[in-house]
């Protein structure tokens, strides 16, 4: 009957280390190892438990730290915008690639900006464009060389418009900078889509 009884504490023992409960697994090697001191599978498992408790243990501390950290960089970010009158009324999104807003060193924002093409279904991503850059800037690099799928040369820098995605009506002055152009505008998400038109 005891025999019965310390194997189904075993497995009890086995599937909480598996199930990543190493504190229930240590109290169950506990109840084995009053009926039987040195038993060794328990004692293995025991050790098992104590060193899977304390990595979680570490890991955990790891992500607070990260979550604590995090969340100062968003309160700078808000406080910066709140100066720059520009407004994020959301998540700061991280893109699939990592890319996300934030500040350098010098408290400098980097914005992501998507550069949509409607009319030919594509787009580009800028991971990390200077605030006190202008649109021109970047668009003058990204269309230097035709896209493969501009077929019929459409897009040059000096052939085309942009908008913002939420205000399609009113062109933006490209050789004005993030900073200036968003000004009391709102940024989903904190990151700039613009649509990128060619000029009739």
């Amino acid at each position: 009957m005891q025999s019965e009884h310390m194997k189904a504490i075993l497995k009890g023992a086995e599937c909480l280390i598996a199930l990543e409960m190493p504190q229930e697994a240590i109290q169950w090697c506990e109840t084995g190892l009053w009926i039987d001191g040195k038993h060794p599978k328990l004692l293995e498992l025991r050790k098992t438990a104590e060193k899977r408790r304390s990595e979680l243990q570490r890991e955990n501390r790891v992500k607070e730290q990260r979550k604590r950290k995090e969340q100062q960089d968003e309160d700078l970010i808000r406080d910066a915008l709140k100066i720059r009158n520009i407004q994020v009324p959301d998540e700061i999104v991280r893109l699939p690639t990592g890319d996300h807003l934030h500040l350098d060193s010098n408290g400098v924002l980097l914005w992501p900006v998507v550069l949509l093409y409607p009319e030919s279904g594509q787009s580009d991503l800028l991971q990390a464009v200077v605030e006190t850059e202008s649109l021109k800037t970047q668009i003058d690099h990204v269309l230097a060389e035709p896209p493969p799928w501009d077929e019929h040369k459409r897009y040059r820098p000096d052939r085309v418009n942009v908008f913002y995605e939420d205000d399609e009506d009113v062109p933006l002055d490209p050789t004005r900078s993030i900073k200036e152009l968003f000004a009391g505008k709102k940024v989903l998400g904190g990151v700039v889509k613009v649509l990128v038109v060619p000029k009739k």
